[in-house]
């Protein structure tokens, strides 16, 4: 939901520490994972498995739709939380940029088709525990930076997607009688922000890149089925 790194560890002037380290190296260590997958899938002869790119598409379009209702700190290497975003997927995840890159590692995976199956189960596995410690550290961050009202976000939205509690009227969605919690002021200013600056071009303009490395992660796999004859 927010950027990650050292500088953000910092800023609430604590001393960089093996989260903070872990927030900065975020992507790097998802590379190693993917060039640990690209090693696996040249020594197998296995074929590959096109449909589970289904899951990846899953993924980028659901990061694409968080993209609409988040700005583009998102990106960046330093934890920070100008705004909090609620808006579109954020009602019902309190990290769906987080899950979509779950959807796209177990589509990669599984597109793969090279790792016996106690070996994919560990790769996925570790994919969920590296973005389960991201998603909980970012939570203390914004904790701390946003206190009581994003403590009530997190009362009605489950870290991971699920159903969001009603609130108080009886419609769903952010909000409860018993938090008094309707959402934070501007909370889908990502929309309302696209929407002003021209539709989606925004939104490409912010998640374009990581929407793209998605789909260099299926073409590095593939390259290495083809290199392996």
């Amino acid at each position: 939901m927010k950027r990650a790194g050292l500088g953000g560890i910092r800023s609430l002037g604590a001393s960089p520490s093996l989260t903070g380290i872990h927030f900065a190296w975020r992507g790097w260590i998802l590379a190693a994972l993917l060039a640990a997958l690209a090693l696996a899938r040249y020594r197998s002869h296995m074929p590959l498995q096109p449909g589970w790119l289904v899951l990846l598409a899953t993924g980028l379009g659901w990061r694409a739709w968080a993209g609409a209702h988040i700005d583009g700190h998102s990106n960046g290497a330093a934890l920070s939380g100008p705004c909090l975003a609620a808006g579109g997927p954020y009602r019902i995840s309190r990290h769906p940029l987080y899950f979509a890159n779950l959807l796209c590692a177990a589509g990669i995976v599984l597109y793969a088709h090279c790792l016996p199956v106690w070996a994919a189960v560990l790769g996925i596995a570790a994919a969920v525990a590296h973005h389960e410690a991201l998603a909980r550290a970012e939570e203390k961050f914004l904790l701390a930076r946003y206190g009581e009202e994003y403590r009530r976000y997190m009362q009605v939205t489950p870290r991971w997607p699920g159903i969001a509690k009603r609130n108080g009227d009886g419609q769903g969605g952010p909000g409860r009688a018993d938090t008094g919690w309707t959402g934070p002021e501007g909370a889908d200013r990502g929309r309302e922000v696209s929407r002003r600056a021209g539709g989606w071009r925004p939104v490409l303009a912010r998640q374009g890149w990581n929407l793209a490395k998605g789909c260099a992660c299926a073409l590095i796999i593939r390259i290495a089925a083809a290199a392996s004859g």
